[in-house]
């Protein structure tokens, strides 16, 4: 994007498939996940998290002093499995961060048990392609990455 218009254009695009929620650009997604937790009020909490994940996202947790606690995965599709979300573990963090590993979607149920169970939800979609319809989120914060879906230079 090469000027300020066309970045207002990108976002304005991008609001419109969420339109129930508040869209930011960002630089990258771990500024992104950065903007979630700040927004969430998740300084110092603990957050449970898939054991594979990104590195790029550990100096996110440093700043923000978060305590992370990583679920086994299921070695087939590298993410946790639905059952791992049903654990004691559960009852003893602030917020789950649940990835679309691979673009994998997230089972909505699992989404939806860890919202009954009063958990804040940070959705990783990071290797998801943007929706082509206006969709509605169903954690707390959902981020993307526009390099991986749109004709963009590398940001979250």
């Amino acid at each position: 994007m090469k000027n300020r218009a066309d970045i207002k254009k990108a976002g304005e695009l991008v609001g419109n498939l969420f339109p129930e929620s508040t869209v930011a650009l960002t630089d990258s997604g771990r500024s992104a996940l950065a903007l979630a937790i700040e927004t969430l009020g998740l300084q110092g909490s603990r957050l449970l998290l898939p054991a594979y994940i990104c590195n790029v996202l550990l100096p996110v947790f440093e700043q923000y002093n978060i305590t992370p606690f990583f679920l086994d995965i299921d070695p087939a599709t590298f993410k946790p499995p639905k059952n791992a979300y049903a654990t004691k573990l559960l009852e003893t963090v602030d917020a789950v961060l649940l990835v679309a590993t691979y673009g994998m979607p997230i089972p909505k149920e699992i989404t939806e048990l860890l919202k009954a169970r009063g958990k804040i939800v940070i959705e990783d979609f990071a290797h998801c392609t943007l929706p082509n319809t206006p969709e509605k989120i169903l954690g707390d914060a959902r981020y993307y990455s526009l390099a991986k879906t749109l004709p963009v230079a590398s940001g979250g």
